[in-house]
């Protein structure tokens, strides 16, 4: 078999996408044997695979007051790379428009996509018939921050999986292909860091951190190979 196509079958095996704990763990052990016999890592098999996406999101200005405080957590957590721009006003007027843009590998951007789409869906359902603008910002503040600490959580459970596996060579050959990746697609970037801000409405802000704790983070298998359970 030649060296491309042993890397390929090892990639295959090494791709949990949609299979069962057992099935992966036997998939795993299978590509650990063909590691060994032919002297390569895991990080050269899937350093090579490099399909790259983007996906942009265009933010009202509600929908940046939830993307400020949770868009870096989302990147961190599906490994991609996150930043915005200010999308010009149609009219003279100072733009409440951004774009925010994740970049990295497919599946890892289809996540981050897939999550913030159903972030942004679940903030504008908490916040409906919520008519004062101060109030349902500071729903809309709480509620994106209740998510973001949900999503650090899950970030830290799945690298401490990952430190149990022993599969932590591959992340920072990965980051380096990312991160190639988006030079490549732009130059100066704004990251979605954010300074904190004062919460005037206490009842709106409960009710946002009950949404966020209430929304759902687990996508499901038919939408995507990585759900997160």
């Amino acid at each position: 078999m030649s060296d491309e196509r042993t890397k390929a079958l090892i990639a295959a095996l090494l791709n949990e996408d949609g299979r069962t704990e057992a099935e992966a763990a036997s998939a795993r052990e299978k590509a650990a044997r063909l590691l060994v016999r032919h002297g390569l890592t895991e990080a050269e098999v899937l350093a090579e695979d490099r399909d790259m996406a983007r996906a942009d999101t265009e933010l009202g200005r509600h929908d940046w007051i939830v993307v400020k405080f949770l868009g870096g957590a989302i990147a961190r957590l599906t490994g991609t790379t996150a930043w915005y721009r200010d999308l010009p006003a149609k009219t003279g007027r100072r733009s409440d428009r951004k774009l925010y843009s994740f970049a990295g590998y497919r599946p890892d951007v289809e996540q981050a996509d897939w999550l913030m789409a159903t972030v942004l869906a679940a903030g504008k359902a908490a916040a409906r018939g919520v008519g004062n603008d101060r109030s349902k910002s500071d729903l809309l503040a709480a509620f994106a921050v209740t998510v973001a600490r949900r999503l650090r959580d899950l970030t830290e459970a799945t690298d401490t999986a990952r430190v149990a596996a022993g599969s932590t060579a591959l992340v920072p050959v990965k980051q380096a292909n990312v991160d190639e990746y988006v030079r490549e697609l732009t130059g100066g970037l704004r990251d979605s860091r954010t300074r904190g801000r004062s919460l005037q409405d206490g009842a709106a802000a409960a009710e946002g951190r009950r949404a966020g704790a209430a929304v759902s983070l687990s996508r499901p298998l038919g939408k995507g190979p990585l759900a997160i359970r």
